[in-house]
């Protein structure tokens, strides 16, 4: 199957909004996927969100999971406004009107191609700020981390047993996948990487986004990684960098943009 990919797109920031509508052109010229995959970060404004999924014109499957801009209250909306609205109810409405699969809701079964699509946000823990409470993380951030891994392992569950598996997240899903000199390699992803070790004998790949490094695939632990974020104006050369594509399965696989450039953020 041949899978598109693209993460942390940010929208929202309008000093790359040409960037953005080349970008766009870009992956709505590639008419043979099989799936395309956002692992979220579009923007904060839920306009801004269905706008840019409206934007995308193929035919093919579109699943998502939403990251922290995405469900991050910086300007509300309505009264009722909030990360859990946002999560439960404003992000599913956005999506199913713009043609998306919402991975939140569950999973999304390609059977056709013999795989399922499973995904969740997942969270940070440990200190700093965090963008679902709007205040200084503490232990709410670690319950929530240990909520959306319990989430990813009942859609999993749900998918059947001998289904084989995409799994999607935003926040980084193993600490290997970030770098050794990350002051916060574990608190980030113990929750997910716990349930992706379980199930690793079914996974085809993890795609995620969050730390705007684009790298892999990578083998870690017998499973497979890839991120390729867009990033922001610094953090990418041509508007083409925001979109990963290969071929997956069929005795091998073939990649695109393979020479783009690993980002830190």
């Amino acid at each position: 199957m041949k899978l598109g990919i693209c993460s942390d797109i940010h929208v929202h920031r309008h000093d790359q909004t040409q960037e953005i509508e080349h970008l766009i052109a870009h992956v709505n010229g590639h008419r043979d996927l099989d799936l395309l995959i956002c692992a979220g970060d579009v923007s904060h404004r839920t306009a801004e969100v269905r706008a840019f999924f409206e934007a995308i014109s193929l035919d093919c499957p579109r699943a998502w999971v939403p990251g922290n801009h995405d469900l991050w209250v910086i300007d509300a909306e309505s009264e009722t406004d909030c990360s859990e609205a946002r999560y439960h109810s404003v992000l599913p409405a956005v999506s199913s009107a713009a043609g998306w699969h919402y991975l939140p809701s569950g999973p999304l079964d390609l059977p056709e191609l013999g795989v399922a699509v499973v995904g969740t946000t997942g969270w940070f823990t440990g200190s700093g700020y965090s963008e679902w409470f709007n205040t200084d993380a503490d232990e709410r951030d670690a319950a929530l981390a240990l909520r959306f891994a319990s989430e990813l392992e009942n859609d999993i569950a749900s998918a059947g047993d001998r289904t084989r598996l995409i799994v999607v997240t935003h926040h980084v899903p193993h600490p290997a996948c970030l770098l050794e000199t990350h002051s916060r390699r574990g608190e980030h992803s113990a929750r997910l990487a716990e349930v992706i070790a379980r199930y690793s004998t079914r996974i085809e790949v993890v795609v995620h986004g969050h730390k705007h490094r684009r790298y892999g695939p990578s083998t870690i632990d017998g499973v497979r990684y890839i991120a390729h974020p867009f990033g922001y104006p610094s953090e990418h050369e041509r508007p083409e960098d925001g979109l990963r594509v290969f071929v997956l399965g069929g005795g091998g696989e073939s990649y695109s943009n393979p020479g783009s450039p690993a980002i830190s953020g």
